[in-house]
């Protein structure tokens, strides 16, 4: 029973410290959202967890699951945007309905609740998206992922399909953590990188961005079909498409080897053949010519973006070979040590490699070699 209450005793450490960094006098719509938190987890640690059908921690859940994020989006957007930070405020609507849902509703009335929470959420973080990307400030962004981690967490282990195992929770939350890695890098490569100027390396961080949101998905989605499907198709896109397309925006670049640049092009056809195999309802799987083909495209511009570092004498091209050969070669190395972290070590990969996309097209010059 002890150990049920670490988490409450986590939750109270971190909400003391932060309801001590908050004062109401400065910041008292965070204080109170601090607060609601500091009540809940208090209660956890005197009491361990409750019956999921007590009155009073089903009402302490409701305060949980609507309170703190518009509380901390009202607060935000009254430093940055005032205009809308009183939006927020509707999120006191659901948050009374879901509190007399469980008050005095039943199992219909759970449901339209629970949509509602639905909405509510996806608003809430979809607008601290927004603010994060407007002030240029990554903390707000790592901000609504840690949230959504708590609210996927919940829809996981309510999951009627799914065997909450020590492994799978920590698979899952390690999985979580990288992507969100992945989601950041690529969404700031995708702002940081112009379309007009930069084609090439803009489609590469979109595809990195869809592929992050396919497993941000996959990961919250109980084994749902179609979000599997999605992301084996973006599973192949990021693998085939996204390093020859850096290539083309290198090689384009370059004043030296510009010439080569559009026969990186020919991606194009392990692409279509692993693609063909994914969406093909009669296709048993990946046959050994489409992931040969694949393969050898994988190596092949790796070892063209080793060439072009080493010619242009840039560190930076050859950070990015590191961390391509880590995102597939790491993975495949990490998943035959330990089964499950192949895709969380290719994640990191990918996310170091997206990172490095704006500083590589930047003028000037890392010298790789002095």
């Amino acid at each position: 029973m002890l150990v049920k209450r670490i988490p409450f005793a986590a939750l109270l450490t971190m909400t003391g410290y932060a309801t001590y960094k908050m004062p109401p006098d400065q910041y008292p719509y965070a204080f109170i959202a601090c607060s609601v938190a500091l009540v809940s987890a208090s209660l956890g640690v005197l009491r361990g967890p409750q019956h999921s059908r007590g009155l009073v921690n089903q009402v302490l859940t409701s305060l949980m699951d609507f309170a703190p994020l518009p509380l901390m989006n009202i607060q935000i957007y009254l430093e940055a945007k005032p205009l809308y930070a009183l939006a927020h405020s509707f999120s006191l609507i659901p948050l009374g309905i879901d509190i007399l849902v469980k008050l005095f509703g039943d199992e219909c009335d759970d449901k339209a609740a629970a949509s509602l929470k639905l909405v509510n959420n996806v608003i809430n973080m979809a607008s601290l998206t927004a603010i994060s990307i407007i002030d240029d400030n990554y903390m707000y962004f790592f901000v609504m992922l840690s949230y959504l981690m708590a609210q996927a967490s919940l829809l996981y282990g309510h999951c009627e399909n799914c065997v909450w195992t020590e492994r799978i929770h920590l698979l899952f939350f390690t999985l979580f953590f990288f992507v969100g890695i992945l989601l950041g890098t690529a969404g700031h490569a995708l702002v940081s990188v112009s379309p007009l100027q930069h084609p090439y390396a803009f489609c590469a961080c979109a595809v990195g961005f869809c592929h992050a949101l396919a497993s941000l998905a996959e990961t919250i989605a109980c084994e749902d079909r179609c979000t599997l499907c999605f992301k084996r198709l973006t599973c192949s896109c990021i693998e085939i498409m996204t390093l020859p397309m850096l290539n083309i925006e290198f090689y384009l670049k370059s004043e030296q080897s510009s010439p080569l640049a559009l026969g990186h092009g020919l991606f194009v056809v392990p692409l279509a053949f692993d693609l063909l195999t994914k969406v093909s309802p009669s296709a048993e799987g990946e046959d050994d010519s489409t992931r040969t083909l694949k393969d050898l495209t994988i190596l092949g511009n790796i070892v063209s973006l080793l060439f072009l570092a080493a010619n242009e004498n840039n560190a930076v091209y050859g950070m990015m070979v590191v961390a391509a050969f880590i995102a597939k070669y790491g993975a495949m190395f990490m998943d035959s040590l330990i089964a499950g972290t192949g895709e969380c070590t290719g994640l990191l990969g990918y996310s170091l490699l997206f990172g490095l996309v704006p500083m590589a097209l930047k003028t000037g010059y890392h010298i790789l070699i002095s």
